[in-house]
């Protein structure tokens, strides 16, 4: 029985993996590098943004290359405002509070002109890229 489930198993993932244009890889890949570079950094502890020109400025400049690249997402894939916290904190606070600095960004990305319903919020918790929020194109 087990070695049945896990056949099943294999095929569904295979048939999942195997079903991806490659074109659209391809192109979700070049898309990504380009959100490589976008970065939101956030003080400790603090899923707020300054109210200052800089703070306008780096969202302007997001918003803009995000407006730029929507159209080139392919069907299946979505942009996504990614939270990040650092070390400090349980798991569970951690990934609330990369929710939160996730939501910061949307929030002012949507008053920079970018449509809502463009964007996809998620949080990773304590990663790498600690308190920041980071652009990705994943698929559905």
């Amino acid at each position: 029985m087990k070695k049945i489930i896990f056949l099943i198993a294999a095929v569904f993932v295979f048939t999942t993996l195997s079903a991806q244009n490659p074109a659209d890889i391809a192109q979700v890949k070049s898309i990504n590098a380009t959100l490589a570079k976008l970065k939101v950094k956030f003080d400790n502890n603090s899923s707020s943004l300054p109210e200052a020109k800089s703070t306008e400025k780096l969202i302007q400049g997001i918003a803009e290359t995000i407006n730029s690249i929507t159209k080139q997402i392919p069907k299946g894939y979505s942009l996504n405002v990614i939270g990040h916290a650092s070390k400090s904190g349980t798991d569970e606070y951690n990934k609330k509070l990369g929710k939160r600095r996730a939501r910061e960004v949307q929030s002012r990305l949507n008053t920079a002109g970018v449509a809502n319903n463009t964007l996809k919020i998620r949080s990773e918790g304590e990663k790498a890229n600690k308190r920041a929020v980071t652009f990705k194109v994943l698929k559905d």
